[in-house]
């Protein structure tokens, strides 16, 4: 499971002190997958022992500047926002939309639903999805389990984060998010992607 090199963020990542780290393929947690049909997810929860860092299902999703902006814009609203009007607000001050979209890269692409309030009234759900009660209390119970069965975490996580930001910045790559896209762009098979996912990334479990 890798973490990004943090030469390769999109810039607006770097600009906010509030992003910890980016993983790719996999949660930073290492104890679980997230769902098939996700393309991100983002630590948001107060509890949570790896706020702050986002996670992306491939390398195409962190070169989607609309993907990056939406888990961008969960991180910057507090942790019981979902996709409600406060969020919605913050996406836009990114510069994000909320429209449904297509986006490809190589052979790489994926299907992005509408996220707007008309969108969430048209399919039944509430338009201003927020985290309940009910559902703080057991995301607080899940964090301290995942704390009482990896009681390490916590060194393993800022180890983590000292390792990413002691890597130098290799020059030969020029503009990192340029060389990931340009890379996606010309990929055609599964060791051209392995490779370039092994030069831009460092493996986590290496670390701990």
């Amino acid at each position: 499971m890798p973490a990004l090199k943090k030469q390769f963020f999109p810039p607006v990542l770097l600009k906010y002190p509030q992003v910890k780290g980016v993983c790719i393929q996999e949660c930073v947690t290492m104890m679980g997958v997230p769902p098939e049909n996700s393309l991100a997810h983002t630590h948001v929860y107060h509890s949570d022992q790896f706020l702050g860092w986002i996670c992306f299902k491939d390398l195409a999703c962190i070169a989607d500047e609309q993907v990056v902006l939406h888990e961008l814009a969960h991180l910057l609203t507090t942790d019981h926002h979902i996709h409600d009007s406060a969020w919605r607000k913050k996406l836009v001050e990114l510069g994000g939309h909320m429209n449904a979209y297509t986006f490809s890269i190589g052979p790489m692409g994926y299907d992005v639903p509408c996220v707007s309030e008309k969108c969430a009234l048209m399919k039944g759900q509430d338009p201003e999805e927020r985290m309940t009660p009910e559902q703080r209390v057991q995301q607080d119970e899940q964090y301290a389990k995942v704390l009482e069965l990896r009681p390490t975490i916590i060194a393993e996580r800022d180890k983590l984060v000292k390792v990413l930001n002691s890597i130098p910045i290799d020059k030969s790559y020029g503009d990192g998010p340029q060389y990931v896209k340009r890379g996606l762009e010309i990929m055609r098979s599964y060791s051209d992607y392995d490779r370039l996912i092994r030069e831009v990334t460092i493996p986590l479990d290496t670390m701990f």
